[in-house]
């Protein structure tokens, strides 16, 4: 859907499906290869380790993807968005999350800003499309 932004960064679990995923996002995506980044630490990563991940994302980038494992992707996703309440998920699932924070490093809560899934027949929602 062209209406979520277009990650610049990539950081991807090293497990085989998780590291599918981001080549097929990197492609379809038309991302440079050298935007991709693969990190053992998110294999079946907590929510913390999530978190830990997210702010050691280089400070060039902006706009970044997470790709990892359940249940710490819902957990993660629960605890950085504001009254976000998921209970699951799905796969392929994306929460695109919108943080007040100037540096990755100062990391902390954020607005949702967009949430799909593949099978999801009602639409994204968007919950700020003017700012995507």
């Amino acid at each position: 859907c062209t209406s979520a932004p277009k990650p610049e960064f990539i950081l991807s679990s090293d497990a085989v499906r998780a590291a599918s995923t981001a080549r097929f996002l990197l492609q379809a995506l038309g991302i440079e290869p050298e935007f991709l980044s693969f990190d053992h630490g998110l294999y079946h990563a907590s929510p913390p380790n999530i978190v830990a991940a997210a702010r050691a994302l280089p400070e060039s980038i902006t706009t970044a993807a997470i790709v990892g494992h359940n249940p710490g992707m819902t957990y993660a996703a629960n605890d950085l968005v504001d009254n976000l309440d998921l209970d699951n998920l799905p796969t392929c699932g994306i929460v695109g999350i919108e943080f007040t924070a100037k540096r990755w490093q100062d990391l902390d809560t954020g607005a949702l800003s967009y949430f799909d899934f593949p099978k999801n027949q009602e639409g994204p929602l968007l919950m700020n499309p003017g700012s995507a």
